[in-house]
């Protein structure tokens, strides 16, 4: 039986991944789907002939997919990363893979990929390390493995206290240095295991230690070698790879008193947003005026449960009221107000489904001082109470 080419862009049409294939220059000869990360001009629009620095929103993504469309053709070897896209509030993580064609001698002549949509998967894998003890990716503690364990650096030094570090750096937009970044930073807080240590992954790019303090030091002075000795740490792990670059690491800590689940859950929230805003504010010099809006934004949506004042917001960032109203629409097609609002919900929503708080401890975590206009909130943007939302989630 013999099908012709209509056939099977159907047939591939109609899987839930997308297909595609490129020439040699990098642009695309056939996809399965148009996803909806892209930029379409015009209602007779095509992918034909462009490459990913031609129709994708997100510039980071489209020079990461570009080099290692080109990798591919002057190496022969595939590969396959992820990529994190964001879209009308709403984040996704799509795993792509490629790999080379090659005609009958051998020499390549495209690329075969494949585009599948992990978001689920991810968002699984990061509510299971906030509950669970470990991080999947680095076997550090988690979160919730970094408080339930903290109790051994205080009783190290009985009556003395602990100072909490968190730290973070530009891990760069190449998604493979990215991770070997994450895994030699990790390795390196792994080394040496002592007592007087407690380290943690918290999220995608912070990492937290505990360390016991000394009487003979001051707190920035133990801060200091700690953070001394991971840099010479990091430099002995890579000293044999050639051109590997090692990010600044930026840093907030705080002394805890006592062993206080609930305190130091709070210090840790509080350092991870100030962690965010040093970041930001130390690398706003080298950011454009569109990478200091999308900085933002994120920090929206990591941090829902914050008291965001579009007052402060533009204090902060030196300009007016009505230009940032406009700016920010032009850039997102949404206000400021309707992100946080989302932002809040987004995070409600995952916890009705992956935790057993109250509809009250929800409220709270996700920034609302009255349940009242959170549940009016909640049912105005979903159509359904939360009470609703969780039971049909849940059935």
């Amino acid at each position: 039986m013999k099908y012709d080419i209509d056939f099977w862009k159907n047939v591939l049409s109609q899987l839930p991944a997308n297909i595609f294939l490129k020439d040699t220059e990098c642009r695309y000869i056939f996809s399965a789907h148009y996803w909806r990360h892209i930029q379409k001009k015009g209602d007779d629009w095509d992918i034909f002939g462009k490459t990913d620095l031609d129709i994708r929103v997100n510039k980071s993504n489209a020079v990461l997919a570009f080099n290692e469309d080109k990798k591919i053709i002057e190496t022969g070897k595939g590969c396959t990363y992820v990529i994190e896209e964001s879209a009308d509030g709403v984040t996704e993580y799509l795993e792509i893979t490629k790999n080379p064609l090659f005609d009958d001698e051998g020499n390549v002549i495209g690329i075969v990929g494949m585009v599948n949509d992990i978001t689920k998967h991810i968002q699984y894998r990061q509510y299971m390390n906030e509950y669970t003890s470990y991080d999947l990716m680095t076997g550090l503690y988690s979160q919730k493995g970094f408080i339930d364990n903290i109790y051994r650096v205080f009783n190290n030094n009985i009556g003395k206290s602990v100072v909490i570090i968190l730290m973070t750096c530009d891990f760069g937009d190449d998604a493979v240095l990215s991770y070997n970044n994450v895994l030699y930073l990790a390795n390196v807080l792994r080394m040496p295991l002592s007592s007087d240590k407690v380290c943690a992954r918290l999220n995608k790019n912070v990492f937290a230690a505990a360390l016991s303090l000394n009487t003979d030091e001051t707190v920035l002075q133990r801060v200091d070698r700690f953070m001394e000795d991971i840099n010479i740490s990091r430099s002995a792990l890579t000293v044999s790879i050639p051109d590997f670059v090692h990010p600044v690491l930026k840093k907030v800590y705080e002394v805890v008193n006592e062993n206080d689940n609930e305190e130091i859950e709070r210090v840790l929230k509080r350092l991870s947003f100030e962690l965010e805003s040093v970041f930001a504010l130390e690398s706003k010099q080298d950011m454009s005026d569109k990478q200091r809006y999308v900085r933002l934004r994120e920090m929206i949506y990591n941090y829902p449960e914050k008291s965001w004042n579009i007052n402060d917001i533009t204090e902060g960032m030196a300009i007016s009221k009505s230009h940032f109203f406009r700016t920010y629409k032009k850039y997102f097609m949404t206000s400021c107000a309707a992100d946080i609002i989302r932002s809040r919900i987004k995070k409600a929503s995952e916890l009705l489904i992956y935790t057993d708080f109250t509809i009250s401890e929800i409220a709270a975590r996700c920034g609302y001082n009255s349940e009242n206009y959170f549940t009016h909130q909640f049912k105005y943007v979903t159509g359904m109470t939360a009470s609703q939302f969780r039971r049909k989630r849940k059935e």
